[in-house]
């Protein structure tokens, strides 16, 4: 018996240290995000203030892009292997999303026509009731 005792002992014990390392370890990680995040935003407060409306000038995007893109190259250029049949099957499911989508549209100002309808209705019956009682 006393070696169970002491295997499970150990074993507990050893559960124990290992989760207050580990409790300890999140606090730390989540208290160096904080201060990093917090310096951060110092530093970010420190760049806006000291800093001009005048000194800030408008980028040319277009420029700009590329500048960036230059000597970036496609990693692959992939080949489509797309039939006739298969663009006009694409193009045809679009065509019908598209009729659903104005379908749509006009069905729910319908709804939203009737259903206003029936707010004003029951207005009316609510105003003739207090009327009545």
């Amino acid at each position: 018996y006393l070696l169970v005792f002491i295997t499970i002992g150990a074993f507990i014990l050893a559960n124990l240290v290992v989760a207050v390392v580990v409790t300890n370890l999140e606090w730390a990680i989540v208290e160096r995000k904080r201060l990093e995040e917090e310096e951060m935003q110092r530093q970010l407060r420190h760049r806006k203030g000291s800093r001009n409306l005048e000194e800030w000038k408008p980028v040319d995007v277009t420029a700009a892009f590329s500048k960036l893109a230059k000597h970036q190259k496609p990693l692959e250029i992939p080949e489509f292997n797309l039939s006739v049949r298969s663009l006009e099957n694409y193009f045809l499911t679009v065509a019908a999303i598209e009729d659903n989508l104005v379908e749509f549209k006009s069905t729910k100002e319908e709804l939203s026509e009737i259903l206003q309808e029936i707010k004003a209705l029951a207005r009316v019956d609510v105003m003739a009731d207090e009327e009545v009682g």
